[in-house]
């Protein structure tokens, strides 16, 4: 019967209930199209389980897909991250040359350890997924893991609590640069092209200046938080990491 058309089964099934009216065995007959009936319902409840395996493989493809770049991603976050801590160590480094060198009494240094002074930066960190902005154009809808889905969401909650940190480092920053601007004339980086005569440099008057001075303080103590709260943002993204990893092993 497996090997019967849709038209052959019909008028099979249909002979049988004429055969069995003719025969006025109403009882079988009723018993023959429940039967029937059953054998529908089964023959429906298989194509729709089919249907749903094909759909189902064909999701399972799309969240593999998915996890993939995901993976990739956070695995592009990590060694960013990485690079963004040794930032931070070279601009530890240019602050501690700063007080060391800054005071009521302190000489002007040698030319290379002036230039490090003036050194006036903060690290900018840019991350995937780290904003509501860029997570918008994730489809969440793929991915079957509701824990890995809300962690991916928490990631610009936590990369706000150290960008608080890097606003904070840029606004003192830029507070320094006008101080340095009143004792070291920029023009002095375009001589080549400006050859007149220019303001007096005065960097014995920049080294000597409190508010300089403090400002550096001021912006190591924000550096030191900002570096401890891009460590938490650091491990919250390796957490996600392992979470995706732990999703792709299913498919192995």
């Amino acid at each position: 019967m497996c090997g019967m058309t849709d038209k052959t089964m019909i008028k099979f099934f249909r002979k049988i209930r004429q055969r069995l009216l003719s025969e006025n065995k109403f009882s079988k007959y009723l018993l023959y199209a429940l039967g029937e009936i059953i054998l529908v319902v089964i023959g429906i409840l298989i194509a729709l389980q089919v249907n749903n395996s094909n759909e189902n493989r064909k999701n399972r493809a799309k969240e593999r897909l998915f996890l993939n770049q995901l993976h990739n991603d956070f695995k592009k976050n990590q060694l960013a991250l990485t690079s963004y801590k040794e930032q931070y160590k070279i601009n530890t480094s240019y602050l501690d040359v700063i007080l060391r060198h800054t005071g009521p009494k302190v000489a002007v240094p040698s030319v290379k350890v002036f230039d490090s002074i003036q050194n006036l930066y903060t690290p900018r960190v840019e991350l995937l997924y780290s904003t509501d902005e860029t997570q918008s154009g994730l489809n969440f809808d793929l991915l079957s893991n509701s824990s890995l889905v809300q962690t991916i969401k928490q990631l610009p909650i936590v990369f706000k609590l150290y960008h608080t940190h890097e606003s904070g480092m840029t606004d003192l920053v830029i507070q320094q640069r006008k101080i340095h601007q009143q004792y070291v004339p920029l023009i002095v980086q375009e001589s080549d092209k400006y050859p007149q005569e220019h303001f007096e440099v005065d960097s014995l008057g920049l080294l000597r200046n409190r508010e300089f001075q403090n400002i550096t303080v001021d912006r190591l103590w924000v550096s030191n938080s900002a570096k401890r709260t891009l460590n938490y943002v650091e491990k919250f993204n390796d957490s996600i990491i392992n979470l995706i990893e732990f999703e792709l092993k299913k498919y192995d």
